[in-house]
């Protein structure tokens, strides 16, 4: 359990400037969190040192969170920021900022860009 009811049910390898955190509340519904570099101007509804935390709800950056799936994501930043000191910057090589991430894989394709902003 991650947080509120909520709990991690998938995690991707990194994949097109991604790694893809999964997660599912009791009632099924699931969410797809993006974890993406920080580079200094984070965009996501949280985020650590190294790790931007992006909700992917089609909602470009327009839609509200719902108050315990935002508390979810805070408790799975935390679990980040408390273990990223300890990693070898190789797993962090292939993130890519959210913002570079859309410009190279949905501005032209559109917002599902064969499945590469997944």
């Amino acid at each position: 359990m991650v947080a509120h009811g909520w709990r991690l049910v998938d995690v991707t390898s990194v994949r097109d400037g991604s790694a893809v955190v999964t997660l599912q509340n009791a009632g099924g519904r699931a969410h797809r969190i993006h974890l993406c570099r920080n580079d200094g101007s984070p965009q996501g509804l949280v985020y650590t040192r190294r790790v931007d935390l992006v909700v992917m709800n089609q909602g470009y950056g327009d839609l509200p969170t719902e108050e315990h799936l935002g508390q979810a994501v805070a408790a799975l930043a935390h679990a980040v920021a408390a273990n990223e000191a300890t990693v070898p910057d190789r797993v962090f090589a292939g993130l890519l900022p959210h913002r570079e991430r859309v410009q190279r894989f949905a501005a032209a394709a559109g917002p599902l860009a064969d499945g590469k902003l997944r």
